[in-house]
């Protein structure tokens, strides 16, 4: 069971970051959800009731048909859409724009706090903040797994199992750590949501992951935490078989 979708839908930002691949080497492209896929995708999605996560490799409010393409790939029956976003362009005459489509609004304060500015017009959305203007937290190494150099901390890792990250271009990857995109596991254009969280290739890595197993990439170089969500599925993983 899918209990989280994570939405890609650009492949730029305008913000790089020392702790983040765009900061070391991951270029920004002009590579984005279009709105031919979004149909495609909100078909892929229909009757999906649980998150929504728009946020992603981008800065998802760079994106100039934002509205249009969340409109029709967002599929009403979810329990929670929300948008992760650096803020820099989330003005109040953005906010009502887009305030229909989503539940919650996370903003990542890099520079200073300046939460209460967002308080001050995020009325009908629940709001919350990640405060990184402090420097970089030490439990996410994405720049260290892009450059294939990292160490696995050998913890297990639930995030396969519960959580499914959806690119631009419809394509799935194992996780939204995956910068390089070496770990794809299906293909939205051509399979349904179905075939693409039961791929061949995403149960390769359950599988081994199942077992305590990290040697295969990118989990032999992540020292993410993924063991605060989803324990449940990874222990119900294989039980019906």
């Amino acid at each position: 069971m899918i209990e989280r979708i994570e939405l890609n839908i650009i492949d730029v930002c305008n913000r790089s970051c020392s702790f983040c691949p765009r900061g070391n080497g991951y270029k920004n492209t002009s590579k984005r959800l279009t709105i031919e896929d979004s149909k495609i995708l909100g078909k892929r999605l229909e009757g999906y009731n649980n998150i929504v996560s728009v946020s992603g490799l981008g800065e998802p409010l760079l994106h100039k048909e934002f509205v249009q393409v969340l409109d029709n790939a967002i599929p009403t029956s979810a329990s929670k859409v929300v948008l992760i976003t650096n803020g820099d362009y989330l003005t109040p005459e953005k906010y009502n724009e887009i305030k229909h489509i989503f539940t919650d609004i996370k903003v990542s304060l890099y520079d200073e706090d300046n939460s209460e500015y967002f308080k001050s017009f995020i009325t009908e959305t629940n709001l919350e903040f990640n405060h990184y203007y402090n420097g970089p937290t030490n439990t996410v190494n994405r720049v260290e797994i892009f450059k294939n150099v990292g160490k696995t901390t050998g913890s297990e890792c639930y995030i396969p199992f519960y959580k499914l990250f959806i690119d631009f271009d419809l394509k799935t990857y194992l996780c939204s750590n995956d910068w390089s995109k070496r770990a794809p596991t299906g293909d939205l254009k051509v399979q349904s949501l179905d075939e693409a969280w039961n791929s061949e290739e995403f149960n390769k890595y359950r599988k081994d992951l199942k077992k305590g197993i990290r040697k295969m990439f990118p989990c032999n170089n992540c020292s993410v935490c993924g063991i605060l969500e989803g324990k449940e599925h990874f222990n119900n993983f294989g039980e019906e078989k």
